[in-house]
Order: C-alpha cells, then sequence, then structure tokens
C-alpha cells in the first residue's frame, strides 16, 4: 500500500472532507505525477509539489522545503478549521514543471501506469531476441519511471529463458539479464534527479 497507490482511487473519489497533499518532485518511493494524479481525483484538495524528495522533513533538502511545507500546512489547517479550505482549493508547484509523468519540460507523458501484462509482453519479446540489451532497457526505462522495473526485468527473463540454443543454463541466462538490468538502472538514476 506504501507504493502502489491504485487502491487509493476508490477512497479520494469518496472523500468529503478537506484533502491536503504534499509531494516532492524526487521522491524515490512513489513518483510525484501520482500527487498530481490524487489531486485530479480529489479535486476539494491543496496540492503542494516540492522541488525536493520524500525525506525533506528529515533534513535532507533545502530549509526552503520545510519552511513552505510549513507555511502550506499551516494555512491549509487553520482555514480548513474556520471551513473556508475551498478557497486554498488548488496546486502550488515548486518545480516549475507542469506535467510531472513528462520526461522533460513541455514533453509528452511518458510516465504513468501502464498495464503489467503488456510491460512483461514487450519484455519477453526484448528478452527472446536479445536478452542482454533487453535488459539494460529494462532497467533504464525502470529507472526512468516509465515502466515497473520488475515487471519488465521479468519479462526479460522469461523471453530469454524461453528461447533455445543457447548452451548455457537457465539460471546463467537469467543471472545475465539481471545483471544487466541492474547495470541500466544506474544511467536512470543518475539522470532521475536533472528530469
Amino acid at each position: 500500500m506504501d507504493c502502489d497507490q491504485r487502491g487509493l482511487e476508490s477512497s479520494l473519489t469518496k472523500l468529503e472532507v478537506p484533502l491536503f497533499i504534499i509531494h516532492g518532485k524526487h521522491d524515490p518511493l512513489i513518483p510525484s505525477w501520482v500527487a498530481q494524479e490524487h489531486h485530479r481525483l480529489q479535486p476539494r484538495s491543496r496540492l503542494v509539489i516540492l522541488d525536493g524528495s520524500h525525506f525533506f522533513p528529515f533534513g535532507f533538502g533545502t530549509r526552503e522545503n520545510f519552511a513552505i511545507a510549513y507555511q502550506e500546512m499551516s494555512r491549509f489547517l487553520a482555514a480548513a478549521d474556520r471551513g473556508a479550505a475551498s478557497r486554498l482549493y488548488g496546486q502550488r508547484n515548486e518545480t516549475g514543471r507542469k506535467n510531472l509523468r513528462a520526461v522533460w519540460n513541455g514533453g509528452p507523458s511518458l510516465r504513468g501506469y501502464k498495464p503489467w501484462w503488456l510491460v512483461g509482453l514487450a519484455g519477453m519479446a526484448l528478452g527472446f531476441f536479445t536478452p542482454r540489451s533487453g535488459g539494460v532497457l529494462a532497467g533504464l526505462a525502470g529507472a526512468l519511471l516509465f515502466i515497473d522495473f520488475l515487471t519488465g526485468l521479468g519479462g526479460v527473463i522469461l523471453g530469454g529463458l524461453i528461447k533455445r540454443g543457447d548452451s548455457r543454463t537457465r539460471f546463467h541466462k537469467a543471472a545475465a539479464v539481471v545483471l544487466f538490468g541492474i547495470l541500466g538502472t544506474i544511467p536512470g538514476a543518475l539522470l532521475l534527479p536533472v528530469l
């Protein structure tokens, strides 16, 4: 439940109390576009997107993020106590990026939900024809939050195991795909804070 937010959809659409959502653009656990989706599902909410990570309350990042979060939360709670939270509904985005599903500002919405079976099938096709390159691609796409990393890598492993004619054992094939998949996450993890 902490990382799979899909179960919240029905609760968010039925919620009748004011909702305050605060999220960091560089959250390593839940992508920031998920907070935008929650705000879309519950328009009676205040969304604050900080240019930081999930861990800003613990002193990671700038002090400015903490000050913004404190100010916004205090204003929202005070307005909710007075029954005037509706005046604060809307969004404050400190990142300068309107569409957080895009990889670059003004780009297409590449991030977001993709059916697990489609990611798995694409991974299997890559694994059948080019297992090592497929592992690298699954790692890179997973690190950039385009797809679910484990689903993509699992598909590549299955595709590689289905392919016949290789003298290596199945364990060696799977281990090679996992190794290349992990190697593919390194450039993606380095690029993610920049994007």
